[in-house]
Formats: structure tokens, C-alpha cells, sequence
């Protein structure tokens, strides 16, 4: 689902949002009026939230209850939807964009009504699992060079850029090293993949495409594993570009094959990684060693991301203190506060080139705590191994050094 801002100044709309217009290319719409009961609204959202043929038009005066509603189906990543200034290109075109500004006016309760009197000033983009806003990678051949002349070019905004497959331009990209093509790549990236914001497609030839993956690995720690192989059917075509009927730009995207798409995980993807995540967190705690709980903490906003479940014959509360988070109260949410101590360590080991700090134990009087500090993701994390005996701390050590790299495997498509 895409939505869209729009401001109509004093104007009242004759529209009912449960009679939809569609749009060839674009999709159904579903126009708001600024009248429009909240009730009503919460109720479309939560019957097209996750239809990508689908788009909804909302006046400025709804955008906070619409956010909140939208928010409320989908919050596990206790993140906040962000928004965008409108670009055409949201709508196909400024062709596009015309023909649904039309189609609106007809509803609009004024003498000698114009399109000019409508304005789109924000989209909703990004990773909020509602919108196809992913990075994607697409590879491919074509029979013919690239119709311009440099190393890269533009298709229709910033956000899609395409690599020439001239043979001057890939022989040379091909004969340069990783560091040597970074300052090519890096100011198109998002500020970080996954965040709410990305709407970045690479557009790369088939013969350059493992160098180029190589520059992101470089630029994006991770990357390779994060990344999932996409469906060719989720790549825009040159209208919803705006690519402009008939000129060579569009010829050439129309013309050329593409090879494989690599994107970030979907939801679906997003789901079956954290059953993966959750089923290794719990054959460790299972396991014949010290571990009797395993939970990945959000240092940033004080939160139990990820957490095993299952109980070991010593311990059966801690899966279930972990599990019902409504009762860790004060106790879990305070454990933010080991940001203090990674800044600190870390800080003294830059001061005296020791390094960073990598993990510290905390001995309780009835347990140990070993735990790991991560600050190259979104937010920064904790990976802590919970032993709820005071004793068989070198076990407990080895088994964190053993599976800590498994368990960051599994976690990065979720950071």
C-alpha cells in the first residue's frame, strides 16, 4: 500500500472512500475527505495495509490518526513511519500524476474547480512492511550500449541509479579495485539499509555485478548475507519510472533483460528468519551446557528484541520472564543502561589502543551474565547469555565464543 498526502485548502469533497478509482499502472484508489471518520479510516487500513495495488489519498488533517492506525497493525519493530516529500515518480509520472488530480476534482465542492487547487506534499515510504520500499540490486544483459555516455545515469529520480554496460565503461570498472570504485556507489546508498527510507535500486550489467557486490559488502558490513534473491516482477516498469513514452532511456529499460534480483527480506522473509533465530537460540539453551537463556537487547530504546523460549531442567522461569514482557518491568528495561559501559570500555580502549569492547561478564549471586556488545547495526545491541547458576563460568564462555557468530548470522537481516 502507498499513501499519499494531499493539501486541499478549504474545500470539501463530495468523495466516499468505499468507492475506489483505479488507474491503469498505478492501481485502485481510495480518496479521503478531511471529514472522514476515524472509525472508517482504521477499518480500510486494516483491509488493504498490505495490498501493493493499492493507494490511498488522505488530507494533511488525517496524516497523524492515519500513522497511528497504520502503525498499530504492525509494530514489532518499534519503529516510527517516516515520511517523505512527494516526487511524482511516487505516482508514475507527472502524467500519471495529473489524471488522479483530475479524477479527484470531480469531487471537489467549489465553483469552476481545478486541478491547481490540489496539491501532493508527503508519501509514506520505507521498510514499514506495508510498502515494496526495499533495496534492490538488478542485474542485466541487453543487446545495445546504454544511451548516454558517462559511468552511470539517473532513471527518472536519485533513487533508481543504472551502471553503463558500455564494454570501455565495464572493462574499466572491472580492472579497479574495491576501494578504488567506492566513491561511485557510496552517495547513492541509504543512510542504512533498513531504514525506513530506502527506495534504492541498483541497476547493474551482468558482467560487473560481483565486483559491485563485492564494493557493498565493503560499504555495508554484512551485506552479502542480508541480502535475498528478489522477483523480477518487482521491478518497476519505465511508466512507473517516468521514464517519458518513447524516449531512448525507456527503449533501452524496455529492451533489456533482466538476469537476478537481490533485495532486502521481505516479511515474509523477515518471519522465517526470526524462526530460524529463535529455533537456534533455543537448541543452544537445550544443549548440555550453562546457557538457561539467550536474549538480543535494543541498547538504543531499552527493548528485548529477540529472545529463546524454551526451558532447561534448572531453569524454567527465565524463558517465561523473558516471554511475558509485560511483567520484566523496571528490571529489563533498565538494562539499556550497559550502553554506559560499552561507552566507556570503548572509549578507554580507543584512549590506549587496546580496541573495542567485545563482551564482559557480570557474576551474580545466583548466576552469570555474559554478554556482547554490537554497535555497527541500526541501533546498537546487546547478545546476552544468561547462566542461572553462579558456577561453570568457562563453559559458559565457551559456549558464547562458540555460537556468538552463529547467532549475529542469523540476527543481521533483522537489524
Amino acid at each position: 500500500m502507498k499513501v499519499i498526502v494531499y493539501r486541499l485548502d478549504n474545500v470539501t469533497l463530495s468523495r466516499q472512500c468505499d468507492e475506489p478509482f483505479d488507474i491503469s499502472g498505478v492501481g485502485t484508489c481510495y480518496l479521503f475527505s478531511k471529514s472522514e471518520d476515524n472509525n472508517v479510516l482504521k477499518d480500510f487500513i486494516q483491509l488493504y495495509h498490505d495490498r501493493d495495488d493499492t493507494i490511498f489519498l488522505i488530507p494533511e488533517i488525517l496524516k497523524s490518526p492515519f500513522a497511528e492506525s497504520l502503525g498499530g497493525i504492525n509494530n514489532k519493530n518499534h519503529t516510527p513511519l517516516l515520511w517523505k516529500q512527494y516526487d511524482d515518480n511516487d505516482l508514475g509520472g507527472m502524467e500519471t500524476t495529473g489524471i488522479i488530480k483530475n479524477k479527484i476534482i470531480e469531487y471537489v465542492k467549489t465553483d469552476n474547480p481545478s486541478p491547481d487547487q490540489i496539491e501532493f506534499v508527503e508519501t509514506l515510504g520505507g521498510n514499514s512492511n506495508f510498502l515494496d520500499k526495499k533495496m534492490k540490486i538488478v542485474i542485466y544483459k541487453a543487446d545495445k550500449d546504454v544511451p548516454f555516455a558517462t559511468d552511470y545515469d539517473q532513471l527518472g529520480s536519485t533513487d533508481n541509479i543504472i551502471f553503463s554496460n558500455r564494454q570501455d565503461k565495464v572493462t574499466d570498472f572491472n580492472s579497479k579495485s574495491v576501494d578504488e570504485l567506492k566513491h561511485l556507489v557510496q552517495p547513492w546508498l541509504p543512510k542504512r539499509v533498513g531504514s525506513e527510507a530506502d527506495n534504492t535500486i541498483f541497476y547493474v550489467p551482468y558482467d560487473m555485478w560481483n565486483k559491485f557486490i563485492d564494493i557493498l559488502e565493503r560499504l555495508i558490513n554484512g551485506f552479502k548475507e542480508m541480502m535475498v534473491k528478489g522477483e523480477k516482477t518487482s521491478v518497476p516498469t519505465s511508466q512507473q519510472l517516468g521514464l517519458g513514452k518513447g524516449s531512448s532511456l525507456a527503449s533501452f529499460y524496455d529492451e533489456m533483460e533482466i538476469q537476478k534480483v537481490l533485495e532486502e527480506p521481505t516479511e515474509k522473509n523477515m518471519i522465517e528468519a526470526v524462526k530460524e533465530l529463535e529455533e537456534l537460540l533455543n537448541e543452544i539453551v537445550t544443549s548440555s551446557n550453562e546457557v538457561d537463556a539467550i536474549f538480543v537487547y535494543d541498547l538504543t530504546n531499552n527493548l528485548v528484541l529477540y529472545n529463546s523460549t524454551a526451558s532447561t531442567e534448572r531453569e524454567e522461569d527465565l524463558p517465561k520472564f523473558l516471554t511475558e514482557r509485560k511483567n520484566y518491568g523496571a528490571s529489563v528495561a533498565n538494562f539499556g543502561d550497559l550502553r554506559n559501559v560499552s561507552t566507556v570500555l570503548n572509549t578507554f580502549g580507543d584512549d590506549t589502543k587496546r580496541g573495542k569492547l567485545q563482551r564482559t561478564m557480570f557474576q551474580l549471586t545466583n548466576g552469570v551474565l555474559n554478554v556482547y556488545f554490537f554497535d555497527e547495526y541500526t541501533v546498537p545491541i546487546a547478545v546476552v547469555f544468561v547462566s542461572a547458576k553462579p558456577t561453570g563460568l568457562g563453559s559458559l564462555v565457551l559456549e558464547g565464543t562458540k555460537r556468538i557468530d552463529t547467532i549475529i548470522e542469523k540476527l543481521r537481516p533483522l537489524l
